[in-house]
């Protein structure tokens, strides 16, 4: 049985803590129509927006703001403009893109958004509004990382350990783990345990999931939540608490159905499980390196059931570089446990 080294919640947060300072971030709300877009002639990957005087078109270059890649898709997303479409003229002719960027801005304001707060946006900069890392709505209520795990410590204290986090900019990781663990099979233990993940923009809502991970080989798997385990960046920061409060309640309470279903998982027989996973690999949009690693690992540990096809699914996800990519297989492999064994695996 594989030894984990865990750490306290408390250094997360402090470590959550530690890249906000570096960051240095601010938030603006504001409106699209009060920027002026800017590509850089000799660098068409540098997109900017420059704040407008009132009722002039002239820049400062003191002000401008590089968009980051997210910022990027998002400004096309929000002016209905195709990204690859823009981001090639970019690279082609950034002399024809800033006045077609610029059009987009000033056709939406006069003929979708007019009166009705369409251009209000909320602008997340950072690195003293020199970069902007965010283009979101302005419903959008941050609650940031800090925020988040400071209030999961509120609630958890010294009750879990990490077993691994990440903050990478854009999704952030914080995997937690308790004491308590059950026996899946003869020599096959499993611990329960938490997962938290979030966006500082955008990209994905606030996801408290119940996890297990086997002790045997450190396998984890992520439930694919339920309503009450993930919340939009919605509300004010009181209402944002109590949903982490909620989820964490409901998340404890259905790691018991996971670790039913993963026990069940090792009397449902499937006569063939490399047809199954290819079917899987098939359905779901995996990668041709995604089915040979879940293929590989089938091969190191062969069980002709569900147990055996969800566990080379989840032991693949450590393969993966990016723990957006691990999470998202841990979470597929959720999935599967939760179907029901098709007629088709046992042919």
């Amino acid at each position: 049985m594989n030894k984990v080294k865990t750490y306290p919640l408390a250094d997360v947060v402090e470590n959550a803590h530690a890249v906000r300072n570096a960051l240095e971030p601010d938030d603006r709300n504001s409106n699209l129509e009060r920027f002026q877009f800017i590509i850089s002639g000799d660098k068409p990957d540098e997109w900017f927006l420059v704040p407008m005087p009132d009722k002039r078109r002239d820049t400062d270059p003191k002000n401008t703001m590089c968009l980051q890649g997210v910022a990027k898709r998002q400004l096309c997303e929000r002016l209905k403009v195709p990204f690859q479409y823009f981001d090639h003229v970019a690279h082609i002719n950034p002399e024809i893109a800033t006045p077609l960027m610029n059009k987009e801005i000033f056709e939406a304001a006069k003929s979708r958004w007019g009166s009705n707060g369409g251009g209000d946006i909320l602008l997340r900069t950072i690195h003293k509004e020199t970069e902007v890392r965010a283009i979101l709505g302005n419903r959008y209520e941050p609650f940031d990382d800090v925020e988040l795990l400071e209030a999961v410590y509120e609630i958890l204290g010294e009750e879990g350990r990490v077993q691994w986090h990440e903050f990478n900019g854009e999704t952030s990781h914080v995997r937690v783990m308790f004491d308590q663990t059950d026996s899946i099979k003869v020599g096959d233990v499993v611990c329960r345990g938490l997962h938290i993940s979030n966006s500082e923009v955008g990209l994905r809502s606030v996801r408290i999931e119940s996890c297990i991970e086997r002790l045997v080989c450190t396998n984890g798997m992520v439930q694919a939540e339920f309503a009450g385990q993930r919340f939009a960046h919605i509300g004010n920061h009181n209402q944002l608490v109590d949903n982490v409060r909620h989820a964490i309640e409901e998340a404890k309470c259905n790691t018991e159905q996971l670790v039913k279903q993963l026990k069940e998982s090792v009397n449902q027989y499937v006569a063939n499980p490399i047809k199954a996973l290819e079917s899987i690999s098939k359905d779901e949009g995996l990668t041709k390196v995604q089915l040979n690693n879940v293929l590989e690992s089938f091969y190191a540990s062969p069980d002709y059931n569900k147990f055996g096809i969800v566990n080379a699914i989840t032991h693949a996800a450590q393969s993966e570089e990016k723990f957006d990519d691990r999470y998202e297989l841990e979470r597929l492999g959720s999935k599967i446990l939760e179907r029901p064994v098709p007629e088709a695996w046992q042919n």
